[in-house]
């Protein structure tokens, strides 16, 4: 009977051994599947901050464009009008330029030849 005392005070340490590893298999198995759980929970966080993140850059970069967009049109009206003051003046310029500019001689002339011809009905009418 000491063998069989022996081999049963042999096989109950082998099957607490044996029971606690069983338990400490378990635990661990739940604390992988927590894990796990916790794991998958913060990769769709991570995955809704970035969507959330690339939305808000794509409208702020729609914004911007609007911005930039609205901008240049208030600059071209800006020129536009700019561009009309310069041309207005310059063509005011050019007419009292030219209205400074004497006559040419073939004006003159006709000029002279038509007051001569006044002169001269003038003079044969009296």
């Amino acid at each position: 009977m000491d063998i069989n005392l022996l081999i049963s005070l042999g096989a109950f340490p082998a099957l607490l051994v044996l029971g606690y590893s069983a338990v400490g298999v378990f635990k661990l198995n739940k604390q992988v599947s927590d894990l796990e759980s916790r794991n998958f929970t913060r990769d769709m966080e991570t995955q809704n901050l970035e969507r959330d993140i690339h939305q808000r850059f794509d409208n702020e970069m729609l914004s911007l464009d609007n911005s930039l967009l609205e901008i240049e049109r208030k600059m071209e009206k800006e020129f536009d009008e700019v561009w009309r003051q310069i041309d207005s003046r310059l063509d005011k310029l050019e007419n009292r330029i030219t209205s400074k500019i004497p006559p040419t001689n073939d004006e003159v002339l006709k000029e002279l030849k038509k007051v001569r011809e006044e002169f001269l009905s003038l003079t044969q009418n009296l």
